[in-house]
């Protein structure tokens, strides 16, 4: 077999490998929004609504939803820890789901 065949089959059987590990993150992620939604709708009786959950927040609004400073906002976001939306090329806008999930996250590991 050519070399340029080897590396081909070599390539693509490595395609479909990252394509796995990408679905099962996603299927994760998925999983773990739908927990936390799931919680979120118990916790408040119901009373929560999807689309308050799904709403975008700025960075200052995000650090007075978690209750932490607009700095660590910024720090937690430029060293990846905190789960953002890049929309264009303006500041990150934070999913409140996604602030409940890092939140519970990391009181359980605070815990553990």
């Amino acid at each position: 077999m050519p070399h340029s065949r080897r590396y081909a089959a070599r390539s693509s059987g490595s395609r479909q490998s990252e394509t796995n590990v990408r679905d099962n993150r996603a299927r994760d992620a998925h999983t773990e929004t739908s927990r936390a939604l799931r919680r979120v709708l118990i916790a408040t009786g119901g009373l929560a609504k999807v689309r308050e959950l799904y709403q975008h927040l700025t960075p200052a609004e995000a650090a007075e939803f978690l209750g932490v400073s607009l700095s660590y906002v910024q720090h937690a976001t430029g060293r990846g820890e905190l789960p953002c939306v890049r929309i264009g090329k303006g500041d990150p806008r934070y999913r409140v789901i996604d602030l409940i999930l890092w939140s519970d996250a990391r009181s359980a590991a605070s815990r553990a």
